[in-house]
């Protein structure tokens, strides 16, 4: 008898400990559309909203342009507000600052992304992608480890690249001259 209420608690105790522990919420509800293209300014109007139930952190040093990064494909440009993929270098690094926005749940932030290639892609569809995550020390602690280490296997933005999910926008269609 007393080994089973042992055993009871101890299952109590573990499913208490499961469910008790503070999970990172996820950034599936989080929603990244433009809303507004002005070609004769350079301009993608976009705005970001957080239907989930706790915060989110979005990188945000390119998000109001220039691009960090463009793809480029037949009639498709994707502007990368964001490193997406890892890349080894040598010091000296020359990264731009680890910068993000808070967004907290049920909140919308917007704001203009300006870059010279939209004048040029009349006609193009577009879009935006961003890094979203929902805890900002790791990301934080992980940059500065991989900026002091000695050695080329990392960049800095690595860090931004393990730590994020990635949203792109919808596609808008600039308008032709």
């Amino acid at each position: 008898m007393k080994r089973t209420i042992c055993i009871c608690v101890v299952l109590l105790l573990a499913l208490s400990n499961a469910y008790g522990a503070t999970k990172a919420p996820g950034v599936s509800k989080v929603r990244f559309e433009i809303t507004r293209v002005s070609k004769t300014a350079g301009v993608l109007h976009w705005k970001i909203t957080n239907n989930s139930d706790a915060g989110v952190y979005i990188y945000s040093f390119f998000l109001l342009g220039p691009a960090y990064n463009i793809e480029r494909s037949t009639g498709m440009l994707i502007f990368d507000t964001t490193p997406i993929e890892r890349v080894a270098s040598c010091p000296p690094n020359r990264v731009a600052p680890l910068l993000l926005f808070f967004v907290r749940s049920g909140g919308v932030i917007e704001g203009d992304f300006a870059d010279s290639e939209i004048k040029k892609a009349g006609g193009d569809r577009v879009s935006l992608k961003i890094a979203v995550g929902s805890e900002p020390n790791s990301v934080v602690e992980e940059e500065k480890r991989f900026y002091n280490t000695a050695g080329c296997q990392h960049s800095p933005y690595d860090a931004v690249v393990n730590w994020a999910t990635f949203l792109e926008s919808n596609r808008v269609q600039v308008p032709r001259p």
